[in-house]
């Protein structure tokens, strides 16, 4: 006996989509993922987590203030750290902003031992759209300090990131961001601290969006030089 055909509706394609696009970005990072003989070494693999929320205050208008709040948990392989971002933003017009707020760090390592970081921080931020591209760049100064060191360290970050649809809600998604100690305390020597290159998939529209792939950090001050990390990161925008 014949079997019935089966109807594909939208909704079931946007689904399957959607199922796809998760394992093409579980097989993006498995296929970085270091061996055990390599995290012995200069490398290590980790995995990160972040949530981003910012809640406009001006909707409709192109200037007026936005409330942001960042949330990261990061299982490295020697520690786990955290951090929580709130901040004001202030929108100049519908491509430029200035930011600012503070971040605290709280860092526990396999031993037991607590200590944290905090920060102040400043930043501005342009976003733009050139054809199927949306592209984002941000120039950012802390102010840190740190439980367990004296001195204050500034850094400077320089973050750009592209990405363009390749199905519906889908996106592909690259940014690239390098992290510079401008002054020179004892616990964060001058020069170029990290370089962060992510690529992965964005699923979702732009204010509900989920994003998975794989994070190389370079670390050249560093004992470990070289994080392989998976990367897991959703943001909510109303």
């Amino acid at each position: 006996m014949s079997q019935p055909s089966r109807v594909c509706t939208p909704l079931a394609g946007r689904r399957a989509r959607r199922r796809h696009a998760l394992l093409a970005g579980l097989l993006v990072a498995g296929t970085f993922a270091p061996t055990p003989a390599q995290a012995e070494g200069a490398t290590a693999p980790a995995i990160w987590t972040m949530g981003v929320a910012d809640v406009s205050l001006h909707r409709g208008q192109d200037t007026g203030a936005v409330l942001h709040l960042d949330v990261h948990a990061r299982r490295e392989r020697t520690r786990f750290v955290g951090l929580v971002r709130p901040g004001l933003a202030w929108d100049l017009s519908g491509a430029l902003s200035l930011w600012a707020g503070y971040t605290y760090v709280p860092v526990v390592s396999n031993a037991g031992t607590d200590v944290a970081g905090h920060d102040v921080w400043q930043q501005l931020l342009w976003r733009s759209k050139v054809g199927p591209f949306s592209l984002q760049a941000r120039l950012r100064f802390e102010e840190r300090w740190h439980s367990e060191h004296d001195g204050l360290a500034v850094r400077g970050r320089l973050f750009v990131r592209a990405s363009t649809p390749i199905d519906g809600d889908i996106a592909l998604v690259i940014n690239d961001e390098v992290l510079v100690n401008l002054n020179d305390p004892s616990w964060a020597p001058r020069g170029l601290g990290e370089e962060r290159l992510f690529l992965g998939l964005g699923i979702g529209p732009g204010g509900r969006r989920f994003e998975l792939g794989y994070l190389l950090i370079v670390r050249p001050q560093a004992a470990t030089t070289v994080q392989h990390t998976v990367m897991m990161a959703y943001f909510f925008g109303q």
